[in-house]
């Protein structure tokens, strides 16, 4: 009987070391929620595509809607481990090429400057390198997205949403990077464009002509020559041959925190659009109820403006945090009096999972030998 135990824990040996660890309770899919027949944009941001072309007077702009830098998830309940829950859009969204201002006249409390979009919850503009610009709210009972949600806002400032739609609700702090415009104070002055509102006017990124961050008119210490209305834009000086344009409200993410700080305060609400100056070639992009009857007032543009189709920014970015690199692991050796490195076994989860697994059966096994010898 004891060689007969011996003989099967010999023939165990090998196979607690080599088996590969199973499926199971517990075993990881592919679970997207609403989404799980899409395809997922590349965590590191390979995914990312842009393009425009003007079609009459239309601008028509195919992207993605991945963002060309890492988008792993982070803050929320659930999330996966070092990956993203954004999903691949494939959009294609049409624009105005020659924006006009609108008509509508507010009669609310709050006294918009265009037509209100501050709590519509969908895509209200697009990065170049494809990705949403969101409202500034984060539910439909428009609570303020910096304080419901930016907890989950990863180092570049984005997240996705519930059906995968990666978007930004403040600046896109890894794209501003990428065009030279994420210091305090940029010496070069106004900030570069970095998207479109669907309403057809450009976007640009938090510096305004002096290259100081550009703060709301209403604000105290705002240059009244050069400061924000409602909307989230201004036509103190025309840019680009727009006399109208939007700017996202900084200060800009410092490409090192995650969840990224810092975030715009309230001061600067609402971050991304409150309202709408102009008037959108498509309503359905923003998914809103009811379509206002809306006529334009006045061109949007200087004289002579011609649109022209916009670069995207699709290149790969690859952030300074990605840069780093761990500590090496360091063990003491012996008669030595300084540490020197040393490698390290990493256990991997299907060997963790066949010790688990055959290391009881084994135990129990010997057990019994030594009882019987006993």
């Amino acid at each position: 009987m004891a060689y007969q135990l011996l003989t099967a824990l010999v023939m165990l040996s090998p196979l607690i070391k080599s088996q590969p660890g199973g499926g199971g309770m517990g075993g990881g899919g592919d679970d997207t929620g609403t989404t799980t027949t899409s395809t997922k944009c590349n965590v590191a941001g390979t995914s990312s595509t842009y393009s425009e072309y003007i079609s009459g007077d239309v601008r028509i702009i195919q992207a993605s809607g991945c963002a060309n830098h890492e988008t792993i998830c982070i803050g929320k309940p659930v999330c996966p481990a070092n990956d993203t829950e954004a999903v691949v859009y494939d959009k294609n969204i049409t624009i105005p090429a020659v924006p006009c201002f609108n008509n509508y006249n507010d009669t609310s409390e709050y006294e918009w400057e265009g037509f209100p979009v501050y709590c519509l919850l969908n895509s209200l503009g697009i990065a170049l390198n494809g990705v949403s610009f969101f409202s500034p709210s984060a539910n439909t009972e428009c609570k303020d997205a910096m304080g419901e949600e930016s907890n989950s806002f990863d180092t570049c400032g984005g997240h996705a949403g519930p059906t995968g739609l990666y978007h930004y609700h403040a600046g896109p702090a890894c794209l501003i990077d990428q065009l030279n415009d994420s210091m305090t104070v940029n010496p070069n002055g106004h900030s570069p464009q970095i998207g479109w509102a669907y309403d057809g006017f450009p976007v640009y990124g938090a510096h305004g002509l002096n290259g100081e961050y550009i703060e709301k008119c209403s604000q105290n210490t705002s240059n009244s020559s050069d400061c924000l209305d409602n909307c989230g834009g201004h036509m103190q000086h025309t840019i680009d041959g727009f006399k109208y344009h939007y700017h996202i409200a900084g200060p800009n993410g410092d490409l090192e925190s995650s969840p990224m700080y810092p975030v715009p305060t309230t001061s600067a609400y609402p971050y991304t659009f409150g309202c709408f100056k102009g008037i959108p070639a498509d309503w359905d992009l923003i998914a809103t109820n009811n379509v206002p009857d809306l006529s334009c007032t006045e061109s949007g543009v200087v004289d002579g403006y011609e649109p022209i189709a916009v670069d995207g920014v699709t290149e790969l970015y690859v952030g300074p945090w990605q840069l780093q690199t761990p500590a090496p692991t360091t063990t003491q050796e012996e008669g030595s009096s300084a540490p020197t490195e040393s490698p390290v076994e990493i256990q991997t989860t299907d060997e963790k999972s066949s010790v688990g697994t055959y290391g009881l059966l084994f135990v129990s096994l010997l057990s019994v030998v030594i009882i019987t010898f006993h």
